[in-house]
């Protein structure tokens, strides 16, 4: 583990730009910072769709369809169903175009599919951020406490400085993995060279450097097994088959 400040960061990106807080100020900095961390979230997570992996239950309620994920929530990673026996079953994503079969089937456990939702549309035809949910096709006909599992990848959350006066912000860090802030460094120095009316050149050849590290990392992150065929549909999947299929580098 290596935790690291949003003021190490900004500290260190002023010291590569030469860049002094009457050009750019520390609060315009702390918002690109906040922004690579997402990239750099993003970067990880094309090489490595289990990385920062975490799960949640949800209430089922017979005859509802829609269910919020969690607050944190960025990106789905599986979704499972608690059947009678006890054991999770992993349910698969719901195909629009074989919608008038799959509603047509008697609603069992096996047979209920999910579908990600994010925006709601209201009865005037706007659009209203409904927040991330999940749906579930055909509406379970039981209810079960907890008896929804959905796996995911949080969204990060924002840096801050600590402020000097009452009621003091309490400045909290970032782990990042043996040097990854570096990719922060740079992916900031562009921008602040841009602003600045500088040639980002050298940097951005840096920052491609540091990317293509990253990714050679977040391969290495987890020594799995190696990589084997799996039903993407879950639909022949076993009872008991709730393995990640992994892709591996050749």
């Amino acid at each position: 583990m290596r935790l690291v400040t949003a003021a190490t960061i900004i500290a260190e990106i002023r010291r590569r730009a030469e860049v002094r807080a009457q050009y750019i100020s520390d609060a315009e900095l702390l918002a690109w910072v906040n922004l690579g961390l997402c990239a750099l979230l993003d970067l990880v997570l094309e090489e490595n769709e289990t990385f920062n992996l975490r799960s949640g239950t949800i209430n089922l309620v017979s005859g509802t369809s829609s269910y919020a994920l969690p607050s944190d929530f960025y990106v789905l990673r599986g979704v499972e169903v608690l059947d009678t026996d006890a054991k999770w079953k992993r349910l698969a994503p719901f195909v629009w175009e074989q919608r008038p079969r799959q509603v047509a089937e008697d609603v069992a456990r096996t047979s209920v599919k999910y579908e990600l939702g994010g925006i709601m549309v209201d009865p005037t035809g706007l659009e209203t951020p409904g927040g991330p949910s999940v749906a579930l096709y055909p509406a379970p006909n039981w209810t079960q406490s907890a008896g929804l599992r959905v796996w995911y990848v949080p969204r990060l959350t924002d840096l801050v400085l600590a402020s000097a006066g009452p009621p003091a912000v309490t400045a909290n860090k970032v782990d990042l993995s043996n040097g990854w802030d570096e990719f922060i460094v740079q992916w900031c120095v562009v921008r602040v060279r841009a602003k600045m009316q500088e040639d980002p050149a050298t940097d951005i050849a840096l920052l491609r450097e540091s990317s293509e590290r990253i990714r050679r990392s977040a391969r290495k992150r987890d020594l799995s097994p190696p990589g084997r065929i799996a039903d993407a549909t879950g639909e022949d999947a076993g009872e008991d088959d709730l393995r990640w299929a992994q892709d591996q580098p050749t």
